[in-house]
């Protein structure tokens, strides 16, 4: 089934809310989209890229400042067997 234009712009209105508020919440500037796919990957400061999933999972948690970001080191120190962001708060 395909989404309604009115539909579609609802949950591009959604996902860049997250994006914002995730942005102004880590003092990050959004770049945008990789391959334009609102809704996909976030492109921030010109270096890190977050799925909107992990950046929902963020704000919906009430994860502190940072807290993105530590496990985004954790994973490049264990790229072997990265946890996902919601396994790695779960862990803490």
């Amino acid at each position: 089934m395909i989404k309604k234009a009115k539909e579609v712009d609802c949950v591009d209105k959604v996902c860049y809310e997250f994006v914002y508020r995730f942005a102004v919440k880590q003092d990050l500037d959004f770049d945008g989209w990789l391959c334009d796919d609102v809704g996909g990957v976030a492109m921030f400061g010109g270096m890190y890229m977050f799925q909107i999933a992990d950046i929902i999972h963020d704000i919906r948690s009430n994860q502190p400042p940072g807290r993105i970001m530590d496990w985004m080191c954790f994973c490049i120190v264990n790229i072997d067997n990265p946890p996902t962001y919601e396994s790695y708060i779960n862990s803490l």
